[in-house]
């Protein structure tokens, strides 16, 4: 006989999974901004 396990949702839980996805995409495009400007810094 199978059993069902309700799945409970945490809303504080999808919270804090947007906020690191956010992060971690704000990570990336300061690493892309940083790495783009370098040559025009090393010239200065």
């Amino acid at each position: 006989m199978a059993q069902h396990t309700e799945t409970r949702r945490d809303p504080a839980a999808w919270s804090a999974l947007w906020a690191m996805v956010l992060g971690f995409f704000m990570i990336l495009v300061d690493a892309t901004i940083v790495s783009t400007a370098v040559p025009a810094i090393m010239e200065g």
